[in-house]
C-alpha cells in the first residue's frame, strides 16, 4: 500500500477517534491524542516491530507491505469494538497529489 494512502486513512481514523474521545466514548493514549498521522504511523511501525516476533507491516520504499494478516486482523477487531474499524466497502476519498 502506498504510504501516502495509509496516512490519509490514518488521518481520517484519528479524526474519528478524537471525536469519540470528545464524546467520552474512549480515552486516547497521549502518544496518539495530539500527534499527526505520520508520527503515529512511525510509532506504530516501531511498536509492532518491537513487540511482535513477526511484524505486521514492513516499509519498502514509499510503500508499506503487509506481512502478517492475522496480526492486522487482531488489531482491526480491537478497533471494531469502538466503531473505528476499516470499512473495505466504504468509498475512499483521495485528494489530488
Amino acid at each position: 500500500m502506498p504510504r501516502k494512502d495509509l496516512l490519509a486513512d490514518l488521518d481520517s481514523l484519528l479524526e474519528r477517534a478524537r471525536a469519540a474521545e470528545s464524546r467520552g466514548e474512549l480515552v486516547l493514549a497521549p502518544s496518539v491524542a495530539k500527534r499527526d498521522a505520520a508520527t503515529v504511523l512511525e510509532a506504530a511501525l516501531r511498536a509492532l516491530a518491537g513487540f511482535h516476533s513477526s511484524p505486521a507491516i514492513v516499509p519498502q520504499g514509499t510503500n508499506l507491505v503487509l506481512t502478517n494478516t492475522q496480526l492486522l486482523f487482531y488489531y482491526q477487531n480491537r478497533l471494531a469494538a469502538h466503531g473505528l474499524a476499516f470499512d473495505a466497502i466504504a468509498p475512499r476519498t483521495r485528494t489530488a497529489a
